[in-house]
């Protein structure tokens, strides 16, 4: 234990909490999971670019209203053609969170046979376009103040980054 470090616990219970902590930062590593995805190109191009914004886009899909599940079904801002097979990096807490989810598949993503391998990578997709397309429309809706938790500088570098990113994205596509 770092005898520099004032704690009120007893001197036990603070060595075993800083024990804990001299594993990190290369135990982060163990918490993340990669996953195939049938994502649209912009998506793909996003995360490929920015792979930190799943992160709000799955709290977004996670916390939404109900009602926000017929944005999903139109997919409107994010079409699932065309798409690319690509690995999404997420932590564990995520993809429990996004694969713990009953989804009803937007009819625009034509999914393979269940049998097929490539079935979890398309309906993993389909709730990671929805995520997307939640979060889009939540920022978007005046009714949502949910972003009202961000101050604005956090507010102002995730939106400028996300609408880059899908712009260039976009461009390319």
């Amino acid at each position: 234990m770092d005898s520099g470090v004032f704690t009120l616990a007893s001197a036990p219970a603070a060595a075993a909490a800083f024990s804990r902590l001299d594993d990190y930062p290369a135990k982060i590593s163990q918490s993340m999971h990669r996953a195939r995805c049938k994502l649209p190109v912009a998506l793909a191009r996003a995360l490929s670019d920015q792979p930190q914004l799943i992160a709000a886009a799955s709290e977004a899909f996670y916390d939404r209203e109900p009602t926000q599940m017929n944005v999903c079904q139109r997919m409107s801002q994010f079409p699932p053609e065309p798409s690319a097979m690509v690995s999404v990096q997420f932590n564990r807490v995520q993809y429990a969170k996004i694969t713990s989810q009953d989804i009803h598949v937007p009819l625009a993503f034509n999914l393979p046979s269940v049998d097929s391998n490539d079935y979890k990578a398309c309906v993993l997709a389909a709730t990671v376009s929805g995520e997307w397309q939640t979060a889009d429309t939540a920022i978007a809706s005046d009714e949502d103040e949910s972003w009202l938790a961000l101050n604005s500088d956090e507010l102002d570098t995730v939106m400028r980054k996300a609408e880059s990113v899908l712009h260039d994205a976009a461009q390319v596509s």
